[in-house]
């Protein structure tokens, strides 16, 4: 009874603190349980905020006036200026410094070479954006593939579940959460101790032959790790961190260039303050247009008049991509931000899942939280049932559930585990280890 009324004095005093987790660690229905605030920072809310900016984009093209033109003369019918707008946006624009620094055309030819420099890069931007937000959440969809694709699928999907489940689960219904609790942490279990079968009969076999050659050289051994402590799970995480990086980092060079690179291929602002310094400055009159944002411009367009052929040069204004330059611009300074967090969180990952000081702290604390009495277990001992039992992706799985749902669920399921190695490694252990084990039991 005093054990009970002890975790549940533990538990008022987080549950505070594991809600506003649990809030911060919420995922939504099409995204995998496993990440970190960086993960769900990539494939949630990038893809959504792409999204969002593609439609923006789209509903600005269609339901406003995108481009403006005049010509100076009056050519044809009334609606003849609003046939050059509509034929300017579909056919594509010139930008205004191609006419300010030559001469306008005479023949033929000459008008070749001005309409090399057409462009009508306005209307892919929508696309772009939204090819943008498929790719932030292509890694994720990657990630389920390699998570479910391997031998313990319906444990992994398992326990998705039911994390899922017991996250939106209401405080007041104790019963079905006290069943949830069980039932991760026997998901948690076979998850953690399905790829263990194999090893102990082998590594119990090698054992006994060694014990009985070199009694002296278990210790020996214990110190070490005889297994691969990468079992595949935290391995595909770290791909998965990568493959965030680099897309990341990817779209935000190619963004840069579409902000940097002007008309004058010998003007190229490859400056990043250059970019962060027009964010909030608005545009002069003076600064030099992007080439893929021109504002001023101009269109031509051959129409026929009266039996006779005519070039009709008209002036125009593209107000949209005022707004499209500014999009980029913020798109930029969000996309470095993603893509610095999601490179920050890689070693903190490693050292989170690698550092035997730090995962022997963190397993010693859920095995204090549910069981008072281990207290007195020496580090050592914790030590090996890290490197031996629960290696990287052990204490990777531990980790992620103990940031999703609660620490005593991780620890319930950690208590389980350490009983499970003792009694599958008990030839492993000598006469003090053995008689912790029993106290603990």
């Amino acid at each position: 009874m005093s054990t009970q009324r002890l975790n549940e004095e533990k538990r008022r005093k987080l549950s505070s603190w594991h809600y506003f987790q649990k809030w911060i660690n919420s995922n939504g229905s099409l995204s995998c349980p496993f990440g970190d605030f960086a993960d769900r920072l990539n494939s949630q809310l990038t893809m959504t905020m792409m999204m969002s900016l593609s439609s923006i984009c789209i509903a600005l093209q269609y339901f406003t006036r995108p481009i403006v033109c005049y010509i100076p003369i009056e050519i044809g019918g009334s609606n003849i200026l609003d046939y050059l707008e509509e034929f300017c946006w579909v056919n594509g624009v010139i930008s205004a410094e191609v006419f300010n620094t030559a001469p306008l055309p005479q023949n033929d030819s000459e008008w070749r070479k001005v309409l090399r420099y057409k462009s009508n890069h306005y209307q892919w931007i929508p696309f772009i954006l939204a090819f943008s937000g498929i790719l932030f959440f292509l890694p994720r969809l990657l990630w389920n593939l390699l998570s479910f694709s391997s031998s313990h699928i319906n444990d992994m999907q398992g326990l998705m579940t039911l994390i899922k489940e017991y996250a939106y689960l209401p405080l007041a219904k104790e019963v079905k959460r006290s069943h949830l609790e069980q039932s991760l942490t026997n998901t948690i279990v076979k998850l953690i101790t399905k790829k263990q079968n194999k090893h102990f009969m082998q590594m119990e076999r090698y054992f006994r032959v060694l014990s009985f050659y070199c009694p002296k050289c278990i210790r020996c051994f214990n110190t070490i790790n005889l297994t691969d402590n990468y079992q595949g799970l935290f391995g595909k995480y770290m791909l998965l961190k990568l493959i965030y990086v680099v897309n990341a980092t990817c779209q935000l060079l190619f963004i840069h260039k579409f902000l940097c690179e002007s008309h004058d291929k010998r003007e190229i602002h490859s400056s990043s303050w250059h970019i962060v310094s027009h964010i909030f400055s608005g545009f002069s009159n003076n600064r030099t247009q992007s080439h893929f944002f021109p504002r001023q411009v101009y269109c031509v367009a051959d129409l026929r008049h009266l039996g006779t052929a005519s070039k009709v040069v008209s002036s125009c204004v593209l107000p949209l991509n005022i707004i499209n330059e500014k999009i980029f611009l913020l798109v930029w300074l969000w996309l470095a931000f993603v893509a610095s967090l999601s490179l920050i969180s890689i070693p903190i990952w490693l050292v989170r899942t690698n550092n035997k000081i730090a995962g022997t702290d963190f397993v010693i604390y859920l095995l204090q939280l549910v069981q008072v009495k281990t207290q007195r277990i020496p580090n050592e001992l914790v030590r090996r049932f890290l490197i031996n039992f629960l290696k990287s992706d052990g204490l990777f799985i531990l980790r992620m559930v103990s940031d999703h749902t609660d620490d005593f669920i991780a620890g319930r399921a950690a208590l389980q585990l350490w009983l499970l190695y003792h009694d599958k490694y008990r030839f492993m252990l000598d006469e003090n280890d053995t008689e912790i084990t029993k106290s603990i039991e």
